[in-house]
């Protein structure tokens, strides 16, 4: 029960400084910045139950018990509700192409725009092109690819990254093979 109510008090803190820093700072790779909390946090943790602490919230009654499994059971519950939860939320709400199409529309005086206008007013007038430029640089700074000549050339990394994924959509999610390629 300790590691439930210490993960979700660790859960909430992390929500609190996530929504903080990406709002008060102006950062470039969010997704790396989260992860690296999320490590932060993790460490955090094990410190606390290496130390075995009480903290107010807790009331005094109950013992924090300093065993290695109520650790793993803690950091299990504040990492499922990184990965499934704060991350996925991140990813949805700043790279979700059709989300951030749906919100553009809504914002929109008519509530409706020509598939033109779409593709200009993305992402609060900065455009399709801008998100595109947005994405390529991502993958430049993550030495995913190299441009050459106006064109994209995947780096060794890119094209691990691009075989994993590959191998993942194919045999993880069976996709099945389109029938009209022969």
């Amino acid at each position: 029960m300790n590691s439930i109510i210490i993960a979700s008090a660790f859960s909430l803190l992390y929500f609190i400084v996530m929504t903080l820093t990406l709002r008060i700072f102006p950062i470039k790779n969010k997704a790396k910045l989260l992860c690296f909390l999320y490590f932060i946090f993790i460490f955090i943790m094990i410190i606390f139950y290496y130390l075995d602490l009480n903290i107010i919230f807790i009331q005094s009654n109950i013992n924090i018990t300093n065993s290695l499994l109520d650790l793993i059971f803690c950091a299990f519950i504040f990492s499922a509700a990184f990965f499934g939860g704060f991350l996925q939320l991140y990813n949805l709400a700043d790279r979700g192409l059709s989300l951030r199409i749906l919100i553009d529309i809504y914002e929109s005086k008519s509530h409706s725009l020509s598939l033109d206008e779409v593709m200009t007013c993305y992402s609060s007038g900065k455009g399709i092109e801008w998100m595109y430029e947005k994405r390529i640089e991502g993958m430049l700074d993550a030495e995913l690819v190299k441009s050459y000549d106006q064109n994209l050339c995947l780096t060794q990394k890119g094209k691990k990254v691009a075989m994993l994924f590959k191998w993942l959509r194919v045999k993880m999610f069976i996709e099945l093979p389109d029938q009209n390629k022969k």
